[in-house]
């Protein structure tokens, strides 16, 4: 996928999101962060990874730049003084990628923070920028989108339960897991368990892993107790026993309330 299509891409998202992101500081007065601040800081992360591609490639930061810039100028439709502050942020984590050689892929969130806080010259409160992001990681599915932290565990989940079915043994499945998720500390501490869930009950598929672990971690939140997953086979084996393919997925979603 080439540079125009990923921020077309990218655009899309955007408008399918809105502007309905927000976040209070972390700070003793919980004071409100900007949602388009926030918006903005969510959708950086591909910009990282241009950067992150054109410096380790030895292109220089301001071709490399120019390159984004100019695409992002053609291809996302909004307002003059918008687009240019959304520019200048990305130009922002530009300096900050090619100024320091340490930022790896796994490490490119300290420098996004820093990038967008400074959206419009509002300079938002960093730490609650972060929190924000650590609790909406990139999503298993499209690295594109960031989700909530349930969600994105248990898309996990259900990559596990995906690699069980074709063979792959749980110790390369942990492998692949945590390094997939060196840059999601959230997620990866989940892994050990649910590795423990999917490969102890390999009659479980996919979807009821997905559904299981997005209800566990919405009562989690909340501090409510949820059954365990050898606790739920029965209705996990009645939902099985639907002939039509369509029957038993709407069984899921309702046990799970999805």
């Amino acid at each position: 996928m080439n540079i125009k299509t990923k921020i077309v891409s990218l655009f899309f998202i955007i408008l399918s999101l809105g502007f309905s992101l927000s976040v209070r500081a972390a700070e003793k007065n919980q004071i409100p962060i900007d949602e388009e601040t926030i918006f903005i800081c969510s959708n950086l992360d591909m910009y990282a990874d241009f950067a992150l591609n054109g410096r380790d490639s030895a292109m220089p930061r301001d071709a490399a730049f120019k390159i984004v810039s100019d695409s992002m100028k053609r291809n996302l439709k909004t307002s003059t003084d918008t687009l240019s502050a959304y520019v200048a942020v990305v130009g922002k984590l530009y300096d900050l990628i090619y100024a320091d050689p340490a930022i790896k892929r796994t490490g490119a969130q300290a420098a996004i923070v820093e990038a967008c806080s400074q959206y419009k010259g509002r300079k938002a409160d960093k730490r609650a920028i972060n929190d924000y992001l650590d609790q909406h990681p990139l999503s298993a599915w499209d690295p594109l989108e960031r989700v909530p932290l349930c969600e994105k565990i248990a898309q996990s989940a259900s990559n596990l339960a995906a690699a069980r079915d074709k063979g792959i043994s749980k110790e390369s499945a942990d492998a692949m897991a945590r390094g997939g998720l060196q840059n999601d500390q959230l997620t990866l501490r989940s892994v050990p368990q649910l590795l423990t869930e999917v490969y102890e009950n390999p009659d479980v598929g996919t979807f009821y892993i997905y559904g299981y672990n997005v209800a566990r971690c919405r009562a989690k939140e909340k501090n409510e107790k949820y059954l365990e997953l050898r606790e739920m086979n029965s209705r996990i084996r009645n939902c099985q026993k639907l002939e039509k393919k369509d029957d038993e997925l709407q069984c899921v979603r309702t046990m799970f309330d999805l």
